[in-house]
Order: C-alpha cells, then sequence, then structure tokens
C-alpha cells in the first residue's frame, strides 16, 4: 500500500507500531522474571527457616535424651 490510499498505514508506522508492542511485551517478561525470582528466593528463605527449626528441634530432643541418660546414670551411681 501507498499513503495515497486511503486508511492506509506506512511501513514506517506499522514498524513503529510493532517496536512498541515489542517493548512492551519485554517489559512484561522482566516483569514477571523478577515476581519469578522474588518467589524463587522467598521459597528459599522459607526452606532454610523450615531447615534451621527442624534441626534446632532435633538438638533439643539430642539434649533432651542425653540429660535422661545422664540423670539415670547419676541415679545408678547412688545406688
Amino acid at each position: 500500500m501507498t499513503m495515497s490510499d486511503p486508511g492506509s498505514i506506512s511501513d514506517l508506522d506499522k514498524n513503529r507500531s510493532l517496536a512498541a508492542w515489542l517493548e512492551w511485551q519485554l517489559r512484561q517478561t522482566r516483569n514477571q522474571i523478577r515476581e519469578l525470582e522474588i518467589q524463587e528466593e522467598q521459597e528459599r528463605r522459607r526452606r532454610e527457616r523450615a531447615r534451621a527449626e527442624q534441626s534446632a528441634k532435633t538438638a533439643i530432643r539430642y539434649t533432651d535424651s542425653a540429660r535422661v541418660l545422664l540423670e539415670q546414670a547419676a541415679e545408678q551411681q547412688l545406688r
């Protein structure tokens, strides 16, 4: 089409429109990437926190078991 045709869009305008749309798409994709990175980081922190809590629980159980064994050994020595 040429510019003399009524309602026609020039190649320049078509390419400008395409470029604008592609830039919008790129911004959308970059925003999605940022959101996914944030979600991954939050999940990583949640897993680390859960692992630390589990380690603390295990340490407490171990400490409690050791205390019971020491108390039992002390009682046997008193007999």
